[in-house]
């Protein structure tokens, strides 16, 4: 079996190995999904897309009233995330990993959210999850055990991302559902 580090290894090349083509088939299933299925206005957490990721931005194109946020580090707890408010014509600044972060806006915590996209590295259908290996994403969400809601959690992949059975940490958010650029696969009934 292979340790957390070398699935990610393999993982991650196979996730860059997707054409263009296949990562715009993606975004146009996710859009699509989410334009048929969510029509009421949402808070919605995506990200901007790095390292093969499925890009989620065209969301922010949706005729129905979404306000869509990005991830921000957090200069005040270090490995946490918070999210802004962004629109495709927002100016954005790069972090230290240079990945663009909305420039102004009032930070929001993961508990406020309605949804949140993940992007994966790798899945399983008990809606476990591999990330990037930081913790961020998990450490965020740590407290919404406290909290009087907490978000859909949503991971987007590539369908070749998924295997049988990933070995979970005990600190990792299961997933509610997963989206691919074929399928959406529901793995907890959960209400927003």
């Amino acid at each position: 079996m292979l340790s957390r580090a070398e699935l990610r290894a393999q993982l991650r090349a196979r996730r860059r190995a997707h054409s263009q083509a296949d990562q715009k088939q993606a975004s146009r299933y996710i859009f699509t999904w989410f334009e048929k299925y969510l029509s009421r206005p949402l808070h919605i957490a995506c990200y901007w897309p790095f390292d093969g990721e499925v890009d989620v931005r065209s969301l922010a194109q949706s005729s129905h009233s979404k306000i869509l946020y990005l991830p921000c580090l957090n200069p005040y707890r270090s490995g946490h995330l918070y999210f802004k408010a962004w629109s495709a014509k927002q100016r954005t600044h790069l972090n230290h990993f240079g990945i663009p972060e909305p420039y102004r806006g009032c930070p929001r915590q993961a508990w406020r959210m309605d949804i949140i996209l993940l992007p994966l590295v790798g899945f399983d259908a008990m809606g476990n999850r591999l990330g990037m290996g930081g913790g961020y994403y998990d450490r965020s969400l740590a407290d919404l055990v406290h909290r009087p809601k907490r978000p859909w959690l949503i991971g987007v992949a590539h369908d070749d991302q998924e295997i049988d059975t990933l070995p979970a940490e005990p600190w990792d958010w299961p997933l509610d559902a997963v989206i691919t650029g074929s399928r959406w696969l529901r793995i907890r009934t959960h209400k927003f």
